[in-house]
């Protein structure tokens, strides 16, 4: 039976880097890192996705014209034999 597990993946890169076109290859040095991290534990990559969820305003946000805002991040799909 497989079995899968996430892992949040959310890249840095400085301002400089994203000017000198070096961020591509930053960012896949990045996922490299963790691919190969969680291999290590017997992990095997599957994809990479997106996930989107909202944020609701709290309680007293609302009366000063607080709205669900809507972010976006990105996980790593693993998955190995059990």
């Amino acid at each position: 039976m497989l079995r899968y597990t996430t892992v949040p993946f959310r890249p840095e890169i400085r301002d400089k880097d994203l000017e000198s076109a070096r961020a591509a290859k930053i960012v896949s040095e990045q996922m490299e890192e963790q691919i190969t991290k969680m291999a290590s534990g017997g992990w095997t990559f599957h994809s990479y996705q997106t996930v989107e969820f909202n944020v609701n305003p709290g309680c007293l946000s609302i009366f000063a014209g607080g709205k669900t805002t809507v972010h976006t991040y990105g996980v790593l799909v693993f998955q190995r034999e059990d």
